[in-house]
């Protein structure tokens, strides 16, 4: 969901501020014909940059034409054409058309749902994106208002917004150049196009930050004294009553562009560290038999409805990882499976929310799957057995599946089967720091255990 926010948000935002700095001096357009222009543009943009197949070519000629667009906006805002209503409406129907077709162009963005049919999953994007267009579009229409109130402003924050946008494209530019083989592939230009191609979070943050200097001569003016009538006057004097309204005007309008920048930049600032983050496995506790031959698991552990992960080392010094869990909160139903699956191999699982996910593929599970074989199912344990207060695990059954695994300890660290026990849930059971292993997949939250051993705190 935060994919399609922040995209759309890449996408729109300095374009937005662009149109917004665009109509700063002109007359306030009619909502209807205004709503209508964009709309439109929209469509055009977004249909085109569908149809419009990205070869090389292609991403040459659009890279150019959109330069020269944004630099003709430049020219649209100099004294002669900047009091005109109509070119300013024609300028943003192209920025609107513009925007569209770089929206249309990335393949990611149509791709809101893997089925076919309308689910949670597509209403959630398709609102993210809404959400991120209207950020923007409020963003540009609030940089609007606060340049007419700081004239100054305006020229120095169009030059930086166009920028924002010419710098992207000249790094396409200058790819669909080196493909085409028009200019030499040298270092110095392959590191131009990475610079100004990679980085497209990097101009969000720069555009938001715009959006704040342009509040904050406004902000600052609310807190100076401003030239009241004397507060003797009557309550009801109309100078004093339109001084005092004006200020309070110019205070919302400020505190609202930093609120909704700042909503902007919270969602951003979220993709970029905790929703694109690769699953990680969490710590494991290391953990050996008991004098039966059985592992002793505390089935207490398990009233958190996380997932508790193990490694137990074979004779060989392979790193047996498996996990547990309770499938149905609310109920004592656990689920003593190996961490690692038939098809996927010794990837591991991790715990968001109520599902077990797959490093390796993504898969989703539902809880109650756990523990049943087939598909991308955690290979299961045999012959677990569970008392009042225990989980037993046979020494055996672990051993059955050290083959799945492909990590080892050295000789030094094997431990043997003959030491006294360390029993999770039981005195001792920690003196064993926990090896802990991460591992890099799909775009996800990683869950923290903090210091804590694993079988201790939810993972």
């Amino acid at each position: 969901m935060f994919y399609y926010l922040t995209t759309t948000l890449e996408v729109f935002l300095a374009t937005a501020l662009l149109a917004g700095l665009n109509h700063a001096p002109r007359p306030v357009p009619a909502f209807r014909w205004l709503a209508w222009t964009i709309l439109a543009a929209l469509a055009v943009g977004i249909t085109t940059g569908r149809l419009v197949h990205p070869v090389t070519t292609t991403q040459l000629w659009t890279g150019a034409l959109l330069s020269a667009l944004f630099l003709a906006v430049l020219f649209a805002q100099l004294p002669f054409a900047k009091k005109s209503a109509a070119i300013g409406l024609v300028v943003t129907g192209l920025l609107a058309a513009a925007a569209g077709f770089r929206f249309g162009q990335d393949p990611n963005l149509g791709v809101l749902t893997a089925t076919a049919v309308v689910n949670t999953d597509l209403l959630l994007n398709l609102a993210a994106m809404l959400f991120g267009f209207a950020l923007a579009v409020t963003l540009g229409a609030l940089l609007a208002r606060l340049v007419r109130r700081s004239p100054p402003l305006r020229w120095p924050l169009l030059i930086a917004n166009t920028a924002l946008l010419l710098v992207p494209l000249s790094g396409q530019i200058v790819l669909a150049l080196i493909r085409l083989k028009k200019i030499p592939l040298t270092r110095d230009w392959l590191s131009y196009v990475a610079r100004t191609t990679n980085f497209p979070w990097l101009f969000t943050y720069i555009a938001l930050g715009a959006v704040a200097v342009a509040a904050l001569p406004t902000l600052l003016r609310t807190f100076r004294s401003p030239a009241l009538p004397p507060s003797s006057a009557s309550a009801a004097d109309p100078a004093r009553r339109k001084t005092l309204a004006a200020l309070h005007s110019a205070r919302r309008l400020a505190w609202g562009a930093l609120l909704v920048a700042a909503t902007a930049t919270a969602c951003q600032l979220y993709w970029d560290q905790v929703a694109s983050r690769p699953l990680q496995r969490s710590d494991a506790a290391r953990i050996t038999e008991a004098a039966d031959g059985n592992i002793h698991l505390a089935l207490a552990t398990l009233a958190d409805n996380q997932l508790h992960r193990y490694e137990w080392i074979a004779d060989d010094g392979k790193i047996v990882r498996f996990f547990t869990l309770n499938r149905h909160p609310g109920a004592v139903s656990p689920a003593v499976v190996f961490d690692a699956c038939s098809l996927c191999g010794d990837r591991g699982y991790a715990l968001r929310g109520d599902r077990v996910i797959c490093i390796a593929c993504g898969v989703n599970l539902v809880l109650p799957s756990v523990g049943k074989p087939g598909g991308c199912n955690p290979i299961i344990i045999e012959n677990w057995t569970q008392t009042d207060t225990e989980i037993l695990i046979p020494r055996a059954s672990l051993a059955a599946g050290a083959q799945v695994f492909t990590t080892s300890v050295g000789d030094d660290d094997r431990p043997s089967h003959h030491q006294p026990v360390a029993e999770c849930g039981l005195p001792g059971a920690h003196a064993a720091a926990p090896a802990a292993t991460a591992v890099s997949a799909t775009p996800a939250a990683a869950a923290e255990t903090g210091n804590k051993p694993a079988c201790c705190s939810g993972s």
